[in-house]
């Protein structure tokens, strides 16, 4: 059961204390909740629930927010020996709009872009710009009895989208390439669970961060709303570290919750070694 590794491995880790010793660690296994989406869409209660269920795991957990979520910051995530990391943050992958072609998923930092910092590692291809999609589904009711349409609620209700790309708002961008290539230390065998679009659409960053040392990347499959991203991940969060549900038992009944049996609902999936 992969839960189960937090509670044994502080032995296994000893190793890896001597490399990320900069960072304490006083035997009480460590999870951290990376909220980039704090400054956009804002939600308290799933920061709470979300710390609510690591806590009952047994782990010991620190909040960070959009404004200390800098290029820096993940840079040394790996040596901060957290052994679950969730990560509520906007992404892209390579089934949405086309924010960075080199680079075909990749997460956002809170760092805002500006094109005079990190001047080699963009030309080196090793962070990327992207602005947030967002998307929205407006329903409006219209008197459609005139035309000889049905006059009921269902009948008279007509939807419309819009999404849009918030090209004046572009951030720092991190993605398998500054994953192999930029951050220090080795993860300890940690769950990381990437809750943005389209992080698993293909499995670059999620391979990535295996070889850097995670045990289980979880993620979307393609663009998701904010609000079923914050329900499945919770849901998840619940089945695998309070109902002690296997992995593959905790997706499946965390994307059945939320499930309006369409094909092109976004599917909540994980990536572990053995993929």
């Amino acid at each position: 059961m992969i839960v189960a590794f937090s509670f044994l491995v502080t032995f296994a880790l000893q190793g890896i204390f001597t490399e990320n010793e900069v960072y304490s660690y006083n035997g009480v296994p460590r999870a951290a909740i990376l909220d980039q989406l704090n400054d956009d869409i804002p939600n308290k209660a799933f920061q709470e629930k979300a710390t609510e269920y690591l806590e009952e795991a047994g782990y010991e957990v620190e909040i960070f927010t959009t404004k200390q979520l800098t290029v820096d910051f993940y840079k040394n995530l790996p040596k901060m020996n957290y052994e679950f990391i969730v990560v509520r943050s906007h992404a892209i992958g390579n089934d949405g709009p086309d924010y960075y072609e080199e680079e075909p998923v990749a997460i956002f930092t809170g760092e805002k872009y500006a094109d005079n910092k990190y001047i080699q590692e963009q030309l080196l291809g090793q962070l990327g710009k992207g602005a947030p999609y967002m998307s929205s589904q407006v329903e409006v009711s219209v008197d459609l009895s005139g035309l000889g349409q049905s006059n009921s609620s269902e009948g008279n209700v007509a939807k419309s989208s819009w999404s849009l790309i918030d090209t004046t708002n572009p951030y720092f961008l991190v993605g398998s390439k500054y994953v192999d290539e930029l951050m220090d230390g080795k993860f300890p065998n940690s769950v990381i669970v990437l809750a943005g679009c389209s992080t698993l659409s293909n499995p670059t960053l999620a391979k990535s961060f295996t070889e850097r040392g995670a045990s289980l990347v979880l993620g979307w499959d393609r663009l998701v709303g904010s609000d079923r991203n914050d329900r499945v991940t919770l849901a998840f969060l619940e089945n695998f570290l309070i109902n002690d549900m296997e992995v593959d038992e905790a997706v499946q009944d965390a994307n059945k919750k939320f499930n309006l049996d369409s094909e092109s609902d976004p599917i909540f999936a994980y990536y572990d070694k053995s993929l």
